[in-house]
């Protein structure tokens, strides 16, 4: 009984790895087998239990129970009872015994104790919080579990933060299956609570937990139109997922005829309010930059509108006629209008640089006229000059010594990395061109130090790799041909893989 309990105990695990790999009817056959197999190794399990504790040979059935029940039992009970319930450290044993962690349970066991922190029904203790960064700590070298553990201990009081650090995992050589299952499984209900459907139709990212599955069915659900092949399809993935009585209404709406995921949008919600009076354009530009200036959640779409409203306003004809006429009445210089039309421009568009800079908001497409010329100016100058120093600052503490712990590190290349795809999105290619060497030369500098210094290959490997790809992007080769030969050094990870 025990030899069957074990070959099906392993069969399970296989049937697990396999639907890690595979979506649609692959994933349904292998979760079928995992269920399957799971039943029969836990029957097996009790009624060897059973039959030993009837021969009386409790002597040997109470210490077989104590091995073989937490692995087993272990799955369910972190997820349905102490997650919930908020208890990390009962999370954490668990976890280091549960038949799922992996080569590395200590990794996973981290992971579960910090989901416990985030997903608990009340807010947990400072000391359990402390305790499970403790445990993070003493980890040591940073790789995808760390980095998840992390996100997960800020969810609650930083959403945006733990999005950012759950999504880096997918650049990290270090690959904890489990802990990737999870963090796939925490960003597809997030997106679901944020209405944020469309992140769920990319399918290929994160191994598909059973959750995350049946959230990916709902998703693409609408674009397959009426079918009863697609509903018993969806119906089967609720089937496999937990909590079926919380998503029972969400699938039953998913496979109606008209049902839309996600909020549909304002067609509007975009559209330039009303354009320029041509009567009468720079009194409409001032009336809507004073209205602005009032709002405490000035959006990027609101200094795009104002930004196209002052370039109408200054480009057209009847602002230069009124100007002209003013400086006429008033017996100035000839001259007078241009140079007042020019110091607006500079005044507005450094007002508007300001704007943008403290509001930490997108640059607004902007024209091809005087204006959107010099409010582009103005923007690049500035943002390429507070990129540069936010690099070298970044490159500086770390080759002067001063050391954060890893993962932190990683967030603070993740930030500095984000200014710098916020400046190429909206400045475009050739200011990516200006601002690659810089920061090639600082991020270089880091993963040396983090590589030869600390060992922590891992984050070192990620920054390198993404050295790589910039690298690439902008076409310089004397880049390419550095990041190449450092981004093929190899390395070995806590869950087997050779980094290269």
């Amino acid at each position: 009984m025990g030899v069957l309990f074990a070959i099906f105990y392993r069969a399970h695990h296989a049937a697990i790895d396999a639907r890690r790999r595979s979506r649609a009817a692959a994933y349904l056959a292998w979760s079928l087998a995992a269920s399957v197999s799971f039943a029969i190794a836990f029957a097996a399990l009790v009624l060897t239990l059973a039959w030993l504790w009837a021969a009386g040979l409790a002597v040997i059935a109470a210490p077989l129970a104590a091995l073989c029940a937490p692995p087993v039992v272990a799955p369910w009970l972190i997820r349905r009872v102490l997650v919930p319930r908020g208890l990390a450290k009962a999370a954490y044993f668990f976890g280091r015994v549960s038949g799922v962690a992996g080569t590395d349970p200590t990794g996973y066991a981290l992971v579960v104790a910090a989901w416990a922190v985030a997903a608990a029904r009340r807010e947990v203790s400072p000391a359990t919080v402390a305790w499970v960064q403790a445990r993070r700590d003493a980890r040591g070298v940073c790789g995808d579990a760390e980095v998840v553990a992390t996100a997960l201990l800020t969810a609650r009081a930083q959403p945006e933060v733990t999005r950012e650090l759950l999504r880096s995992t997918r650049e990290l050589a270090e690959l904890h299956p489990a802990v990737r299952e999870l963090a796939g499984e925490w960003l597809a209900v997030d997106a679901v609570e944020r209405g944020a459907w469309d992140e769920l139709r990319v399918t290929d990212q994160w191994p598909a937990s059973p959750l995350r599955f049946l959230l990916e069915g709902i998703a693409a659900r609408p674009a397959r139109g009426p079918s009863l092949r697609w509903d018993l399809e969806l119906w089967t993935r609720w089937l496999l997922a937990p909590r079926r009585g919380q998503t029972f209404a969400i699938v039953r709406a998913a496979a109606a005829p008209r049902f839309a995921a996600g909020p549909t949008e304002d067609a509007d919600a975009d559209a330039d309010p009303a354009a320029p009076p041509a009567e009468n354009p720079l009194a409409a530009a001032v009336e809507l930059h004073v209205a602005l200036a009032r709002r405490a959640d000035l959006a990027a779409t609101c200094v795009s509108r104002l930004a196209a409203r002052w370039d109408a306003a200054l480009s057209a004809p009847a602002t230069a006629e009124w100007l002209t006429r003013r400086a006429a009445e008033l017996g100035a210089p000839p001259h007078t209008a241009e140079r007042a039309l020019r110091e607006t421009m500079e005044s507005v568009a450094q007002q508007l640089c300001e704007t943008i800079a403290q509001r930490a908001l997108a640059v607004p497409p902007l024209s091809r006229s005087a204006f959107g010329q010099l409010l582009t100016s103005k923007l690049r100058h500035g943002r390429l000059d507070e990129l540069e120093l936010s690099f070298e600052r970044w490159a500086e503490r770390v080759s002067s010594g001063v050391k954060l712990r890893a993962v932190d590190e990683w967030r603070e290349f993740l930030a500095v990395r984000a200014q710098y795809r916020a400046l190429v999105a909206s400045a475009g290619h050739e200011v990516r061109r200006l601002a690659f060497p810089r920061a090639f030369e600082a991020t270089n500098r880091v993963a040396v130090v983090l590589w030869n210094e600390r060992d922590e290959c891992v984050v070192a490997h990620a920054i390198l790799a993404w050295q790589l790809d910039e690298a690439r992007a902008v076409g310089d080769s004397a880049a390419i041909e550095i990041a190449a030969k450092n981004a093929s050094l190899r390395f070995s990870t806590r869950t087997g893989q050779v980094g290269m």
